[in-house]
C-alpha cells in the first residue's frame, strides 16, 4: 500500500518491496491522509473499513535493516560484556589476595549485568515492533556467553567444588536448546507446552516457572524470574563465598532451572518438525537420465 496526502499528490513516492515501511495503526487514521491499494496493477483508494485495519506483508528483511533495532543493541551490549569478563577470569591471579577479590567482584558485575539485560531485550523489541530472527540469535548468543562465563569462572575459581561439573555440564544443555530454539524460530514451525494438564511427570515443573498467563503480578511470573535469577547467582554466591544459608537458598531454585531447561530441550527434540523437498530423478528417456542430480 502507499499513504498520500490530500491536496499534495507531487510527494507521491513508489514504494517497492525491499524499502516498504509500515507505520502504525494510529497514524493512518487521520482525517488528512488515506490508503492506496494496488488493484490489478492500478493505485485504488481502499475502502474506509481499510483505514483502521493492520496491513500485513512479508518483507525480506537484511542484516543492515535489523542491525539498529533497539532489542538488538541491548543484546551486542551483553556480547562486548562477556568478553572482558573471560579475559579477566583466565587472566587474574590465583590466591586470596584483595587484587583477586576485587577482580571477582567486577566479574560478577558483568555477568549478572549481561542477565539482567536480557530481561529487557525482548520487552523492548516488542514495544518498538522490531522483533526478528537475527534478534533471536543475537539473544542466544549472549545467553551462551553469559553461561560460558559462569562455567570457566567456576573451573577456574573452584575446580575442585561438587557444582563445577554440573555447571559444565549444563552449559552443554543450554548451548544444544539455544541451536534447537533459534532453528525452531527461523523455521515458523515452534512447538509449544501450553497444554498444561496433559503434561508428563517429568515435565511438573513447567506447571511451576512457566508464564503461561501474560499478568506480570502472577505467582508463577515471579518464579520464573527467581528461579531464572538463581542459575546465575547461585554459582555466584559459591565464588564468591556468600553465607551458607543465602547459598541454601538459590540452591532449589537453580535446580528448577536446569530441570527447566532440560524439559525444554527434550520437548523441542521430541516436538521437532521440518519441510523436507525430495527431488526426484526422472523415469522417462531423456538427457536427465544420466545427469547427476544434487
Amino acid at each position: 500500500y502507499q499513504r498520500r496526502v490530500h491536496g499534495d499528490t507531487n510527494q507521491q513516492s513508489a514504494v517497492t518491496s525491499d524499502k516498504l515501511r509500515m507505520e502504525p495503526p494510529s497514524s493512518i487514521t487521520n482525517s488528512d491522509e488515506v490508503i492506496i491499494m494496488s488493484r490489478q496493477g492500478k493505485w485504488t483508494t481502499a475502502p474506509t473499513p481499510a483505514r483502521y485495519m493492520v496491513l500485513h506483508h512479508r518483507l525480506r528483511l537484511t542484516f543492515w535493516d535489523v542491525r539498529y533495532y533497539y532489542g538488538n543493541i541491548i543484546d551486542y551490549i551483553r556480547i562486548l560484556l562477556a568478553f572482558p569478563a573471560m579475559a579477566m577470569i583466565v587472566w587474574s591471579d590465583g590466591g586470596c589476595t584483595e587484587r583477586d577479590a576485587t577482580t571477582n567482584a567486577v566479574i560478577a558485575c558483568l555477568i549478572v549485568t549481561n542477565v539482567l539485560l536480557d530481561w529487557l531485550d525482548g520487552p523492548v523489541a516488542r514495544h518498538f515492533n522490531q522483533c526478528c530472527i537475527f534478534g533471536s540469535g543475537v539473544d542466544w548468543i549472549a545467553d551462551i556467553l553469559a553461561q560460558y562465563c559462569i562455567a570457566l569462572w567456576c573451573l577456574h575459581a573452584i575446580p575442585r567444588s561438587s557444582i563445577t561439573l554440573p555447571i559444565v555440564m549444563f552449559s552443554a544443555v543450554e548451548t544444544a536448546f539455544g541451536l534447537l530454539d533459534f532453528a525452531l524460530s527461523a523455521s515458523s514451525i515452534y512447538p509449544s507446552l501450553n497444554e498444561e494438564a496433559h503434561l508428563p511427570l517429568w515435565a511438573w515443573v513447567e506447571n511451576l516457572i512457566y508464564p503461561y498467563d501474560t499478568g506480570y503480578v502472577t505467582l508463577r511470573y515471579w518464579m520464573g524470574v527467581a528461579v531464572w535469577l538463581a542459575n546465575t547467582l547461585f554459582p555466584v554466591s559459591v565464588i564468591l563465598a556468600w553465607s551458607w544459608y543465602v547459598q541454601a537458598l538459590l540452591l532449589p531454585f537453580a535446580v528448577l532451572y536446569a530441570w527447566h531447561e532440560v524439559v525444554q530441550l527434550v520437548f523441542m527434540t521430541c516436538h521437532w518438525r521440518e519441510t523436507h523437498v525430495d527431488i526426484m530423478k526422472p523415469q522417462c528417456n531423456s538427457p536427465l537420465d544420466d545427469a547427476h542430480i544434487d
